[in-house]
């Protein structure tokens, strides 16, 4: 195993940095509370697991405009008004 040196966290903290920036230019992010993982978790039969029912009920309560995704599984299987969802 190869040891890291200092700077190696340091340049995963600042690549996460970006990614978290980037997705803030581009969605919104929607946490995750009580009554979704209830909802979620009586999902979770119409849905691929339970990732997928967290994401359906967050946007579900966020009333979003859109949810895109790249998941035709999750597409097929959403409860969100099929004219709100969007490929990528």
């Amino acid at each position: 195993m190869e040891c890291w040196t200092k700077e190696v966290p340091l340049l995963f903290a600042r690549l996460c940095g970006g990614c978290i920036d980037n997705m803030c230019e581009l969605a919104t992010a929607v946490g995750v509370d009580e009554a979704d993982v209830w909802l979620a978790r009586k999902q979770r039969r119409l849905t691929c697991g339970l990732e997928d029912s967290l994401v359906l009920a967050a946007a579900r309560r966020a009333t979003v405009d859109y949810l895109v995704t790249s998941d035709r599984f999750l597409i097929q299987h959403s409860t969100i008004e099929p004219s709100r969802l969007r490929t990528c």
